[in-house]
């Protein structure tokens, strides 16, 4: 038995998602349970006098999504190769650097934009981001990004993209995030950083990656009265050159979904580093 779930990003993200599933889940079992979502997002974040944010396009073209399984051994040593240079990387970092480093490779070999400069958009959970904290249960469309840039043609490293990632989410959450919170702050904050974003993407002949990762939400919690799921994945979208990360169900591993052209996947998923630590699309069973 399957159940699949589809909601706009207008109205909920990851975090959202996952609790709705779970409370469902907690009141399909038991009647009594009440659910306990927290709409305060317009008062947390108010609108008021705001400037216009840029409508987001996100380019779409002949994209194949193929998935890749990093399983915890295999990220345990993806950490040893960069821990020497870079301070308690993070299973994210590690897994996202090499997949960015991956497909950077792939679209030199293979495109006309082979010496464009690359920019990667990460998704960031604002609710543990913004000070003080907001409740889990919040509902609503609560993220933002962070980003990295690469040079055309500059050489992929894979500790300097870890260093990159931790840097660039540090600046974040020191310049923005820990800002949001409050009348006072949030409409200057919020300028500023549409304002960032539009230099960033300003850049002539940019090419963009986007990754979203959904590890540590409370996927495989949701139990409707047959048991907990065997398997949590994300369908295949049209997205060119996103990302998106998921845990195993054991908790320790890492499932990617990357959407890349196909032209650029077919490379990609031949490359020799990648599959020294992926595996491409083992059964889901292996990992129960």
């Amino acid at each position: 038995m399957a159940i699949g779930i589809c909601m706009s990003h207008k109205v909920a993200d990851t975090s959202t998602v996952a609790n709705f599933i779970n409370d469902w889940a907690a009141r399909n079992k038991c009647d009594q349970y009440v659910p306990s979502p927290l709409f305060i997002g317009a008062d947390t974040f108010p609108q008021g006098d705001m400037p216009l944010f840029p409508e987001t396009v996100l380019e779409k073209g002949d994209c194949v999504t193929k998935r890749f399984v990093f399983d915890a051994p295999k990220i345990a040593s993806l950490k040893a190769i960069v821990a020497d240079k870079v301070q308690n990387p993070t299973r994210v970092e590690v897994v996202t650097a090499l997949i960015y480093s991956c497909a950077i490779s792939a679209l030199r070999s293979t495109s006309q934009s082979s010496l464009n400069p690359t920019v990667f958009i990460h998704a960031v959970n604002l609710r543990t981001r913004v000070i003080p904290p907001l409740p889990k249960n919040s509902v609503g469309s609560m993220i933002w990004a962070f980003t990295l840039s690469t040079a055309e043609n500059g050489v992929i490293e894979l500790h300097d993209l870890v260093t990159q990632m931790k840097q660039s989410m540090t600046r974040f959450c020191d310049s923005y995030a820990q800002k949001f919170r409050g009348e006072d702050q949030w409409p200057a904050i919020f300028k500023e950083c549409t304002q960032a974003l539009r230099k960033e993407f300003s850049i002539a002949n940019l090419v963009t990656y986007r990754c979203s990762s959904w590890c540590r939400f409370p996927v495989y919690e949701a139990d409707f009265g047959w048991g907990k799921p065997i398997w949590v994945t994300i369908a295949s979208c049209s997205l060119k050159n996103a990302i998106f990360l998921i845990d195993t169900r054991n908790g320790e591993g890492i499932e990617a979904y990357v959407n890349l052209e196909k032209q650029q996947l077919d490379v990609f998923e031949r490359d020799a580093q990648l599959l020294a630590f992926a595996s491409l699309n083992p059964s889901a069973l292996d990992s129960i």
